[in-house]
């Protein structure tokens, strides 16, 4: 019976052990075995108010204790199994989200489970929980940008990712989760870098979803307005793959003109490879 008094007890000597040994590979599964704990014990109808809310704060503090030590020697680990020993430390970070929703340190635990699902190679995951943060931050709040732009940079590299398995929906919501959190984040006074950066993944977005129309509009506004930038060349590009794509032939040819013609953002190299096709 998860809910008995000696359990308290076996999880106290549990996060000692893990602390003395400093080992802490699958310590996921410990917080998970430490959740299982606490929600049996919460269930009791026999235990006053005050001792279910002291056991509760001592078991969030045993269990942050364990996954921010755990994620402080994330370095250390090597780096062919990192990602696994960062995917076993998010699952520990979920627990904690779902048993301590009011917790003081919420938030900063939010950004250290996104940190650890980018590690572990899931940057839908890492992006749909900054998202989570946001929703819970503020509009005033001085992190509420960072945590919005860190949740563009993860969904567009995982909509970039042509490793990706993910089905369809999938593939929608973080397109639509992309545009919400880019559109909110222009609203913020931005560095020219990460305000290009953003309104690429817009663009991208829409090409990405087969919307070529809407595509083209964004991604020549970004072209002319970051001359020489990596994301004004893939604009270009883009654009006359837009036009390819849409079977828009004749506008192909007028756009690869006006990428030719002076005052054009494309460089010597780019118009080396679009003469071809004016």
């Amino acid at each position: 019976d998860g809910s008995r008094e000696e359990r308290l007890d076996d999880v106290s000597q549990l996060h000692q052990a893990v602390r003395a040994r400093k080992k802490y590979k699958g310590v996921g599964g410990d917080v998970a075995l430490m959740g299982e704990v606490l929600a049996a014990y919460r269930t009791r109808i026999d235990v006053s108010e005050k001792k279910q809310k002291d056991v509760s704060e001592q078991f969030e503090l045993f269990i942050r204790d364990l996954l921010t030590r755990a994620q402080d020697r994330i370095d250390k680990v090597p780096e062919k199994s990192r990602a696994k020993y960062a995917a076993d430390l998010a699952r520990g970070y979920e627990v904690y989200l779902r048993l301590f929703p009011g917790a003081k340190q919420l938030m900063g635990m939010m950004l250290n489970m996104a940190e650890v699902l980018g590690a572990a190679g899931d940057p839908l995951g890492a992006g749909h929980c900054l998202l989570r943060l946001v929703d819970r931050l503020p509009e005033e709040d001085p992190g509420r940008d960072d945590a919005l732009y860190d949740a563009v940079v993860h969904l567009q590299d995982y909509l970039r990712s042509t490793a990706t398995e993910r089905g369809h929906v999938e593939r929608a919501l973080a397109r639509s989760a992309l545009r919400r959190a880019a559109t909110e984040l222009l609203r913020y006074s931005m560095q020219e870098e990460k305000q290009r950066l953003v309104k690429f993944a817009i663009a991208m977005s829409f090409y990405d979803e087969g919307l070529f129309s809407q595509a083209i509009d964004r991604l020549t506004a970004v072209a002319y307005e970051y001359p020489g930038s990596e994301e004004s060349r893939a604009a270009i590009r883009l654009v006359l793959d837009s036009y390819n794509s849409l079977n828009e032939f004749k506008s192909l040819i007028q756009a690869a003109r006006r990428f030719l013609a002076k005052g054009s953002p494309a460089d010597e190299e780019l118009r080396a490879q679009i003469r071809p096709i004016a």
